[in-house]
């Protein structure tokens, strides 16, 4: 029995006390831990893809996407022999697409609406 001023204190109750604290602290750290390898885990797989990877984001066959490589028409770069392509890089070129794209025909249709 451990004896402070005031009120002696059990050894036992000391024990649980600080297990209860090491289970919570742990437990905090765990979840922090967590919460940093998830973000790294996004951060780096989603990042850069690969071939493969580019094709199954695009929903483009190979070849298609060999092409476009080939002819300048999507951003892409070498790392070593791979091809990589940077997602958000992507995504800014299928936004700028879809916009190019979607001011064409509007054009296109209103010519043809007034003849």
């Amino acid at each position: 029995m451990l004896s402070y001023d005031k009120e002696p204190i059990e050894s036992t109750q000391v024990s649980i006390n600080i297990t209860k604290v090491l289970t919570k602290s742990i437990w905090v750290l765990l979840d922090d831990a967590l919460k940093t390898i998830n973000h790294l885990k996004g951060f780096m797989a989603a990042e850069v893809f690969d071939i493969d990877e580019a094709c199954v984001y695009l929903k483009l066959a190979k070849p298609t996407l060999y092409k476009y490589v080939r002819v300048g028409a999507i951003p892409a770069f070498k790392m070593g022999r791979v091809w990589r392509f940077h997602k958000e890089v992507l995504d800014t070129w299928i936004r700028e697409r879809v916009a190019t794209d979607t001011t064409a025909r509007t054009k296109k249709n209103s010519l043809v609406k007034s003849h």
